[in-house]
């Protein structure tokens, strides 16, 4: 890390909200304050040159609203409360989506906007309430991201003058493994006992809502042709057993391709199974939440 950059980081470390006050606010003349200026050099000159009062009082007085400027676009960052949003989790080449919470503190800010890497977001914040401010990084790969520094800037109200700071809030995405496109089921020892189906490759089962990470292969393109919403079509392969694993020895391949074709099993999985790998295993369970448990242990894999 170079040093302009550790002597932020000292400044303004990771927290949960962050308040800007008027030793992280920094300001400076924008381009068209700088062209402001020159403009004000050449009035003041010809206004000496040929003795004229009112070319003496114009200038003066958009010096004046300069430099009260400076005051409003300042007042405008300094004292701003910034807190943590929520992060959803995301599959490794999707958008990871950070949100921020702006509370004015009791004074309405104009045209506040946030820089991340790929973007900005500019947002108002009245007097009471907070205002939800959003950006999003493109996920490369698995395991957790962290939303980084970003700038939040103004240049309220002229644009003559920018004020900005640096912050840096606690918050980090899941990213899971980009899910394979289709896998060839095989599953763990144990799942010869009894008589579930659950999803595989064979049998047309029925339709289901579209959920990030679906292959476009499943795609029910028929009843989108139609007017109806974006579907998958499921399958189904029946299986001898009530203990269904996804077991990472049954598989072939690299690391990260075990875990996409792992991902791609959890994401279809049916009633109740289970996750085994190297080190770790996640018991029997359903259900939303015990398949974003299974998802978020094959996104920290390894680390």
């Amino acid at each position: 890390m170079k040093l302009p950059f550790r002597w932020m980081a000292r400044r303004s470390p990771p927290e949960k909200f962050a308040v800007l006050d008027q030793r992280r606010v920094y300001i400076l003349p924008t381009k068209s304050g700088m062209f402001f200026a020159l403009i004000l050099f050449l009035m003041l000159t010809g206004s000496i040159n040929y003795s004229l009062s009112l070319g003496f009082a114009l200038t003066f007085l958009l010096t004046a609203m300069a430099l009260v400027s400076i005051y409003h676009t300042y007042g405008n960052l300094v004292n701003l409360r910034l807190e943590a949003g929520r992060v959803l989790p995301v599959h490794a080449g999707e958008k990871a989506v950070f949100g921020v919470y702006l509370d004015g503190s009791g004074k309405a800010r104009k045209n506040l906007c946030l820089l991340g890497p790929e973007g900005e977001c500019c947002i108002d914040v009245g007097e009471t309430g907070k205002e939800a401010a959003e950006w999003s990084i493109t996920t490369k790969k698995r395991g957790l991201l962290s939303a980084g520094r970003f700038t939040i800037q103004t240049t309220y109200p002229l644009g003559l003058f920018r004020a900005w700071s640096y912050a840096e809030l606690t918050m980090t995405c899941i990213v899971y493994p980009k899910p394979a496109d289709s896998v060839e089921y095989r599953y763990g020892r144990d799942a010869g006992k009894g008589g579930r189906p659950v999803s595989g490759q064979d049998d047309f089962a029925g339709l289901r809502a579209y959920r990030p990470g679906d292959s476009p292969r499943h795609v029910a393109w028929k009843s989108l042709a139609r007017g109806g919403d974006l579907q998958i079509k499921e399958f189904e392969a029946p299986q001898g057993g009530e203990a269904v694993w996804l077991d990472w020895n049954e598989l072939e391949g690299g690391v990260e391709e075990r875990l996409s074709k792992l991902a791609r099993m959890a994401l279809d999985a049916k009633g109740s199974c289970g996750l085994r790998l190297p080190g770790k295993t996640i018991a029997q369970g359903s259900g939303e939440t015990h398949r974003m448990r299974m998802l978020e242990a094959l996104a920290l894999f390894g680390s």
